[in-house]
């Protein structure tokens, strides 16, 4: 069973070289490596050079239009069974492609999973993972666990899902910074159920929370929250429940974090509140 990762990617040579690297490891091999390429000329160039015998890689060269409009340019590109999104900041465990292959092989009915994710790739040990049960996600699990880089999809789910949606997510150039792998993921749910498959693993660094700099980023992530939920017609308690929320983790976690929670609950009252 072949997998497609498509990589959207802007900036990065050493985070995505550390990705091809952990691809580079994978125990299943058949899988095609899908680059949207939003540098100027020639920066990545090095960089894939070096795995060029190594790797199944087509690069498309874009213009800088955000993350979502660069996985687009993709979709037309796949020809495995299986898509995943890969952030080029993250990287695989050894057994990552082998689990979603084996996971997707169980049962044909299967058109959706959403692994696991953690920022230290020796500090999630095999007992943890298998503490959870596979299980058909709910609502809340959708919006806390479903980073776009632990999405895996069919190909013929992705036709019927569709495309991201380009006004969400970074570099659009919009106010809605964050959302696209939400909005995706209940749009996947809305052809089935989505399952949790915790023994599929992906690493990914933490979000950045010191920098006071990124405040306008943080806010942007908190409008794209809310664009998202205004998109699916979800309650207005709910929306209420996620304006609240960061300042209630901004208690729980104490001074370390408050000004990130504060600015993102900030930008969720602020897209609670746009027309």
């Amino acid at each position: 069973m072949k997998v497609s990762l498509a990589i959207a990617t802007i900036g990065r040579t050493k985070e995505l070289k550390r990705l091809l690297e952990s691809l580079c490891d994978q125990s299943h091999t058949d899988f095609e490596v899908l680059i949207a390429d939003q540098n100027p000329p020639g920066f990545l160039d090095g960089t894939l050079g070096a795995f060029e015998s190594q790797l199944d890689i087509r690069r498309v060269c874009i213009s800088p239009c955000g993350v979502s409009a660069a996985r687009n340019a993709l979709f037309a590109l796949f020809t495995g069974e299986i898509v995943a999104f890969p952030d080029d900041d993250c990287w695989y465990a050894h057994d990552t492609l082998e689990m979603v292959v084996s996971f997707f092989q169980q049962d044909i009915a299967i058109n959706s999973a959403v692994g696991t994710w953690t920022h230290d790739e020796f500090a999630q040990s095999i007992s943890e993972v298998k503490e959870h049960a596979i299980h058909a996600m709910n609502l809340r699990e959708l919006f806390v666990r479903g980073e776009t880089y632990v999405q895996f999809h069919r190909r013929s789910a992705t036709i019927a899902i569709g495309m991201f949606d380009p006004e969400l997510g970074p570099g659009t150039g919009l106010p809605y910074g964050c959302g696209e792998d939400t909005d995706y993921l209940l749009r996947a749910a809305n052809h089935g159920p989505v399952y949790r498959a915790p023994a599929i693993r992906v690493f990914h660094p933490l979000p950045n929370t010191q920098n006071y700099s990124l405040a306008p980023k943080w806010r942007a992530y908190g409008r794209g929250r809310m664009y998202v939920l205004k998109k699916h017609n979800l309650s207005i308690w709910f929306k209420l429940a996620n304006v609240v929320y960061p300042l209630w983790r901004g208690v729980v976690e104490g001074k370390a974090n408050w000004a990130y929670r504060w600015h993102m609950f900030k930008g969720r009252l602020k897209g609670l509140l746009d027309n």
